[in-house]
């Protein structure tokens, strides 16, 4: 079975709180993720997560 297309962001940090890069890949990220038909799997890595951003994937 041939795997699903997969899109990888990369960032510094989960959501608005840096700005720049980060702020798009949060917003790109959410918005790709409920296209009610999305066929393509999404991720997004960091370099470090604290307790916070741990909680809220």
């Amino acid at each position: 079975m041939p795997s699903r297309p997969t899109l990888v962001s990369l960032a510094t940090a989960w959501g608005p709180k840096f700005g720049g890069i980060n702020t798009f890949n949060f917003e790109l990220l959410k918005s790709l993720g409920i296209q009610p038909r999305r066929d393509f799997d999404l991720y997004c890595a960091m370099l470090v997560a604290d307790g916070q951003t741990q909680a809220d994937r």
